[in-house]
């Protein structure tokens, strides 16, 4: 959602450090839904003002670092999948540093 939907949703003027809570809030708030979060962060907004949401802010956060956690995890296995096909491509493992002849 951009600022200006949200503007348009609530017909409310907000700061740009509002909006950066209003923001993360939405995007990472477990309790809000993907299909109609728009409307729940609005209804939030307009019923209970930036009181609330900075009180939902730590759990949003907690929830954006668990899902960089995860993405992480999921890039890690990528990497591990790409290296498989790489050794069974190559029968050589990725990153393998070959021993020169006679170098000990």
């Amino acid at each position: 959602m951009t600022k200006m939907e949200f503007a348009q949703l609530t017909g409310a003027a907000f700061t740009d450090a509002e909006w950066k809570l209003i923001e993360t809030v939405y995007l990472y708030y477990p309790a809000i839904a993907e299909a109609t979060g728009k409307t729940q962060i609005a209804y939030l907004w307009e019923a209970f003002g930036p009181i609330l949401l900075r009180d939902m802010l730590p759990t949003a956060r907690q929830a954006q670092l668990l899902e960089a956690s995860l993405e992480g995890a999921r890039a890690r296995v990528r990497e591990a999948e790409n290296d498989v096909a790489e050794f069974r491509r190559t029968g050589q493992p990725p990153g393998l540093v070959q021993e020169r002849a006679g170098t000990r």
